[in-house]
This record gives C-alpha cells, structure tokens and sequence, in this order.
C-alpha cells in the first residue's frame, strides 16, 4: 500500500492557495516553456524545503498530506463516501462519490451524481473542489 500523490493539475492549485508543507517529490512545471520534449514528472528532491517558492518546482504532497493541511489549516473537511444504489432492474451499483460541508462559510462541495471507481479518484476531485473554496 502506498500513498498517492496528488496530480499535476492539483498540485498548481495548492501552490496558488498557499500550500507551504516541505514535500520530497515536485513536480517540474514547464509552462508556456518551447521545450516540449520534457514532461511534467515527479522528481526526488534532494532535500526538505519547501520548493514551492521556486517558479519551476512545484510541490507534490500525497493526497493524505494535503487532505490534513486543508482540514487542519483551512477547516475544510472533504468527506467521501461509498455509495450503494440498487435500480429498478435489480442492478446493483457500488461506487464512490463526494459530498458534504466544506467548513469555509458551509459552502457545499457537492459532487453526489459524479461516480468514481476508486477511494482515491474521488478523493483527488474532492481535494481540488475543496482548494476552490480558498479565498
């Protein structure tokens, strides 16, 4: 078993909302750069500091990491749910969703009709609707 680490696109939105924990991996950020041949990738970092004050870097905590420091510094909590749904034919449906108070002014992150195959892809959707919710 092992942590995720959160996706690139999560990544740049905890950087713009403040995310200031030390992390070990990054993920290089290219931009608008002409070198198209280099991918952003997690990298090893050679020490502990924060690299999100570095233009290129940014960091890339686990989805667990970043959970914490949303519920613990920003008092939004991102609760997902295992859902199961029987339908008229008798299916039956199993699957993972998002929804619930995010704490900030009680705004509703409310992702209930978006199906999500595992824990983690649910919880990765939630954790950006949450970064949203940052002023």
């Amino acid at each position: 078993m092992k942590d995720r680490l959160i996706e690139f696109e999560t990544a740049k939105l905890a950087k713009e909302k403040g995310f200031d924990i030390p992390t070990i991996k990054a993920y290089k950020d290219y931009g608008k750069c002409s070198i198209k041949s280099v991918p952003v990738f997690p990298m090893e970092m050679l020490n502990y500091n924060n690299i999100n004050t570095n233009y290129w870097n940014i960091s890339a905590p686990t989805q667990s990491l970043l959970q914490r420091w949303l519920r613990e510094k920003h008092n939004i909590h991102i609760p997902v749910n295992w859902v199961y749904k029987k339908s008229y034919d008798t299916d039956v449906d199993w699957y993972y969703n998002v929804k619930g108070i995010g704490l900030i002014s009680n705004n509703l992150i409310d992702l209930d009709e978006t199906k999500f195959n595992t824990y983690e892809d649910a919880l990765e959707k939630g954790l950006q609707e949450a970064l949203k919710l940052i002023k």
